[in-house]
């Protein structure tokens, strides 16, 4: 079976959080041109170096923070699909701020995975790299905490884990 280069995307809605980013604005540009209704850049940032060739395309940017469940909320609202790529400490001396690493990769996750329960969004795609989740180290506990969490907000109706 073979898909068209639109299946799935053309007439959807999307969002992009760390949509100003290198790796997010290509997706929210490759989305765009692959015929998503409407394509959202999600990010703490109000502008970066791909600003002005996302709004030319008409990408919609909207600044936020995913450690505010506000914030998330307003910006999933509506979506179709969310590509969550939004991360703190990928390296340098920022992987040394643990407080803001958890906050941003653990509590920021668990706010876009409430979200996208909330509003009945089912179609979610989580993006990062070794060293963003794991901090180099000791997988588990990331594992673990993000585990816990969903299924403390997981609801029956969702039909989500059932049998686990």
């Amino acid at each position: 079976m073979q898909l068209s280069e639109t299946e799935g995307i053309e007439g959807k809605t999307f969002v992009v959080t760390g949509g100003l980013g290198f790796v997010g604005s290509a997706l929210c540009l490759e989305l765009i041109r692959r015929d998503a209704r409407e394509v959202r850049a999600f990010d703490l940032r109000p502008s970066s170096p791909f600003s002005l060739a996302l709004h030319d395309k008409g990408v919609l940017c909207i600044q936020g923070d995913v450690r505010r469940k506000e914030d998330v909320e307003k910006a999933l609202r509506g979506a179709d699909c969310v590509f969550h790529l939004a991360a703190f400490g990928m390296s340098g001396k920022e992987m040394l701020q643990f407080g803001r690493v958890d906050e941003v990769n653990i509590n920021g996750t668990c706010h876009v995975l409430d979200a996208c329960l909330d509003l009945g969004i089912t179609r979610l795609v989580y993006c990062s790299t070794y060293n963003v989740v794991f901090g180099g180290t000791n997988p588990e506990i990331f594992i673990l905490v993000l585990f816990v969490r969903l299924q403390s907000t997981v609801r029956p109706k969702t039909g989500i884990f059932q049998g686990s």
